[in-house]
Formats: C-alpha cells, structure tokens, sequence
C-alpha cells in the first residue's frame, strides 16, 4: 500500500454489497457472565467510569460476583436454559422500571470514587452517606412511578424458597400447642 496522508484523494476500483442478517449478542453462561462482570469495562464508553472500573476490577469483588448471580436466580430474575442464562420476565420487568442510570456500570464507578477518596481520606463518609440517601430516595420514586408500567402482564412465579413450618412434640407439623 503506498503512503497515505490525511486529504489525498483515492479512486475506489472495487466495492460489494453483501447481504446478511443481523444477530442477537450469544446468551450468557455462568463463566461469560462472570467474566462480563469482570471485563465491565468493555460496555463502558466513558473514559473516566472506565478507568475507575478497571482499577477496581470491575462489578463486585471476586468474592461476591457469584453470590450475586445466585441471588438473582432465588429471586426468579434469572433462569437457565440448558448452558445459557436468561432474564425472566420478571427480570425484564424490574430493570425496564428502573432508572437509566441505575443499569449502566457508571454509577457503580462513582461509588467506588467516592469510597477510594473516604479512604485516602480525601472525603468523609457522612459525605458519601449524605449525597446517597437523598440520590437513592430520588431513584426508588423513579422506579415506583414506573414499575408498575414495566411489570404489567408478568406473571408471578412461586418463590424459590419456602417457609418451614415448626414440628411440635407429637411430629405432626402445622398444629401450635395450647396450654391447658
């Protein structure tokens, strides 16, 4: 290829139009999820929530990235599908009712920012306590006004867990005991 400088103009000899059909991104597994929260930085364009992201290692620790996960399944947000994790309805319908800034990897970033300065001792944390309730009061109207809206037609699923029930004396569960 010759040299090229910025202005000079070229003559296209060839071009082709190839006709294909757009996909949807894969599904996650249990290890491209966990490594999409690691690797957060690659959906992030700002160059500041980037590099906060990147010295903090992504979403969560290490420690808490797979209690995460299982949390979201107990609570019927996601499911799988063979390999593959899915949201559920449910799933959809809580982040389509929440605020745009609470789905995005940024303000996860400025939290971290905001506790390495309480750590330098650049900031207070009665600061940070301070700016977040009002921020999260704020969020969880936004979220109520829409929720609503988001979850109708969601059919409700049973719960993952359920309560037990305390056996008396006798082994037969359900009955309290009176006293005489």
């Amino acid at each position: 290829m010759p040299p090229l400088a910025v202005g000079d103009v070229l003559q296209c000899l060839k071009g082709e139009c190839v006709e294909k059909n757009t996909q949807a991104p894969s599904a996650f597994t249990d290890a491209t999820l966990l490594a999409a929260m690691t690797g957060i930085t690659r959906f992030v364009t700002d160059n500041e929530v980037r590099k906060v992201l990147k010295e903090n290692d992504g979403l969560g620790t290490e420690a808490t990235r797979a209690g995460i996960i299982e949390l979201l399944f107990k609570r019927n947000f996601l499911a799988r599908q063979g390999k593959q994790i899915r949201a559920t309805e449910a799933g959809c319908g809580l982040i389509n009712s929440l605020p745009e800034s609470t789905t995005l990897p940024d303000m996860t970033a400025h939290w971290e920012s905001l506790l390495n300065a309480i750590v330098d001792e650049q900031a207070s944390y009665g600061d940070f306590m301070g700016s977040l309730i009002p921020r999260l009061h704020g969020l969880i109207e936004e979220s109520c006004a829409t929720l609503p809206i988001a979850l109708k037609g969601v059919k409700s699923t049973k719960p993952a867990y359920r309560k037990r029930r305390k056996k008396v004396a006798s082994g037969k569960a359900g009955r309290k005991k009176t006293a005489a």
